[in-house]
C-alpha cells in the first residue's frame, strides 16, 4: 500500500483508539464536564437565573498523584555487564542531555490523562557543528499528534505510524509517517495525492516508545458526575436561601405602628415586635435538614472516589492527622497509592527496558560509532524510586546494625545508602582510608615497640651497674 502510495487505506490498517481517548480527554477538562451543561433557570418576565456549574479537576489530582507516586523521585539506572564502563558514561550522559527524567513524566502524566501517549526519538543535524544530534517529542492527541501503532498477535510493534499538521505558506498540510526498523516513510498529502519520500532508519530501531494505560480515574467517572452535581444543587440553593427571608402573615406588614404593630424602624436599638393575634406570622425561612443528608452524600462520594480509584488522601487535613509519621509509617498509611503504583510498573518497567535498547542503539549507530560493540554488550536495569524517602537516621542505623552483625559486607552497605552518588568511588576511598590507617597503626605499633626494646636494654645496663 505505501509502495503504490494508498497511504490513506494504508492508515486504516494500524491501531486507531480516538474515541476512547477523546472520551478520556473530556473527562480530564474540567471544562468539558457534564456539569458544564447544565442549564439556566429560566424565569417568566425576567433574564435567566445562572445556575451554579461546578465542575472539579478530580482527574486532574488522580493523576498527578499516580504520577508522583510511580516518577515522584527519579528511577535509577545501574549496569549488570561487565567491562562496559565506557558505553554505560555514555548512557547515563544520553539521560541528562535528553532531559530523561523530565520526558518521562510527561508520557506518565499524558498517558494516565488520555489512555495512552508516545515517546519519538529522532535524529537531526546541527547547522553549526554539522554533527548528528539527537531530539525527544512527547507524542499525545491533546498535542495534535495521531498515534497509530501496529501489532502482531504476540503485541510485538511491527510499525508505527504518526499523523500530524504542519503549516506550510497559507495551508495546513496533513502528513503521516511511518516508521520501521530500518525505513521511515514521509508522507504528505497533496491536492493531487500523496506524496512518499523514503529514508534510511540509521537508528536500527522504531524510535518510538508506545504506552498504553487505563485512565487514572477508571471506575470513579459516575461518582465524579454525582458529586459536582450535588455540589452545584447545593450552590443554587445557597444563592437563593443564603440571605435572611422573613416571613410574615398580612396584619404584620400592613399593622398600624401606633399601636406597637408592625415593622421597627431600622437602627432602633432593642429592635421588637408585637403580634396582634396568637396566629400572627414572623420568622425567617431557613433550610431544612435535608442539606445535611447532602453534606454526607458529598463526603461520602469523596471517600469513595479516592478508594475506588486508589487514591490515597494527601488533604492537609489528613496529614495534619496522620502527625510527622516516619517514611515507613507513610509507606504503610498509603498502601493504596502502592497498590496502584505497582500496577502501573508492570506497564512502565516494559517500556523501559525497551527504551534502553533503543538509546542504546542510537548512541551505537548515530552518536558514537566507537562504541557500538561495547553497546551491543551493555546491559542495564532500571530501578524505581520510592515516592517517599524513609528517614535517612533510622536507615542509617539499620545498615549500620546489619554490619557490625557481620549480615553484610562493606560493599552492600555501601550500595544501600541512597545518597552516595558513585558507591565504586565510595568503596574504593574507604578501602584506601582503610589501609593507610592500618599503615599508621602498624608504624605505630612498631614505634612502641623499638621504644619498648630501648627502655628494656636500658634497665638491663642499669642492673649492669647496680651489680657492678
Amino acid at each position: 500500500l505505501i509502495r503504490d502510495k494508498d497511504i490513506s487505506k494504508a492508515i486504516t490498517v494500524f491501531q486507531n483508539r480516538d474515541d476512547i481517548v477523546e472520551q478520556a480527554i473530556k473527562e480530564y477538562d474540567p471544562k468539558t464536564h457534564k456539569i458544564t451543561f447544565k442549564p439556566d433557570k429560566q424565569r417568566k418576565g425576567k433574564a435567566p437565573k445562572i445556575t451554579a456549574k461546578l465542575s472539579m479537576p478530580y482527574q486532574q489530582l488522580i493523576n498527578e498523584i499516580e504520577n508522583t507516586f510511580l516518577y515522584g523521585n527519579s528511577p535509577q539506572w545501574t549496569q549488570t555487564s561487565q567491562d562496559t564502563d565506557r558505553a554505560f558514561e555514555a548512557f547515563n550522559d544520553f539521560l541528562k542531555t535528553t532531559r530523561w527524567n523530565t520526558t518521562q513524566r510527561q508520557l506518565k502524566r499524558l498517558a494516565g490523562a488520555e489512555t495512552e501517549a508516545a515517546k519519538l526519538y529522532y535524529v537531526y543535524r546541527d547547522e553549526f557543528t554539522n554533527e548528528s544530534k539527537v531530539g525527544v517529542k512527547i507524542l499525545a492527541k491533546s498535542k495534535g499528534d495521531e498515534i497509530r501503532p501496529l501489532f502482531d498477535q504476540y503485541d510485538n510493534m511491527l510499525s508505527f505510524g504518526h499523523g500530524y499538521y504542519l503549516k506550510e505558506g497559507t495551508k495546513t498540510v496533513y502528513h503521516f509517517d511511518i516508521y520501521y526498523p530500518n525505513v521511515i516513510w514521509r508522507c504528505k498529502k497533496g491536492n493531487g495525492g500523496w506524496e512518499t519520500i523514503q529514508e534510511n532508519n540509521i537508528i536500527g530501531k522504531i524510535p518510538v516508545i508506545y504506552v498504553c494505560q487505563p485512565e487514572a480515574w477508571k471506575g470513579v467517572q459516575p461518582l465524579i458526575d454525582r458529586i459536582e452535581e450535588l455540589r452545584s444543587r447545593v450552590a443554587d440553593v445557597n444563592d437563593y436561601v443564603a440571605d435572611p427571608i422573613l416571613k410574615m402573615s398580612a396584619d404584620i406588614a400592613t399593622g398600624n405602628k401606633s399601636n406597637g404593630n408592625g415593622l421597627p424602624e431600622p437602627g432602633v436599638a432593642g429592635k421588637g415586635i408585637t403580634l396582634p393575634t396568637k396566629d400572627s406570622i414572623f420568622e425567617y425561612l431557613t433550610i431544612d435538614t435535608a442539606v445535611d443528608l447532602k453534606a454526607k452524600e458529598i463526603e461520602d462520594l469523596d471517600k469513595c472516589i479516592k478508594l475506588m480509584s486508589m487514591t490515597p488522601d494527601l488533604s492537609f487535613e489528613a496529614l495534619v492527622a496522620a502527625g510527622a509519621p516516619t517514611g515507613r509509617a507513610l509507606k504503610r498509611a498509603m498502601a493504596l497509592g502502592y497498590m496502584k503504583r505497582a500496577k502501573n510498573i508492570e506497564i512502565y518497567a516494559i517500556a523501559q527496558d525497551r527504551e534502553a535498547n533503543i538509546i542504546k542503539a542510537i548512541i551505537g549507530n548515530v552518536l558514537n560509532l566507537s562504541l557500538k560493540i561495547e553497546m551491543e554488550r551493555l546491559i542495564v536495569s532500571c530501578e524505581f524510586a520510592e515516592p517517599f524517602q524513609d528517614d535517612v537516621s533510622e536507615k542509617i542505623n539499620d545498615i549500620i546494625r546489619l554490619k557490625d552483625a557481620g549480615l553484610i559486607s562493606t560493599e552492600t552497605a555501601i550500595s544501600l545508602i541512597d545518597y552516595i552518588q558513585d558507591k565504586n568511588t565510595e568503596l574504593d576511598r574507604i578501602l584506601k582510608e582503610a589501609q593507610k590507617q592500618e599503615a599508621k597503626q602498624a608504624e605505630q605499633r612498631g614505634s612502641m615497640l623499638q621504644e619498648f626494646e630501648r627502655n628494656n636494654q636500658q634497665q638491663k645496663e642499669d642492673l649492669s651497674l647496680i651489680h657492678i
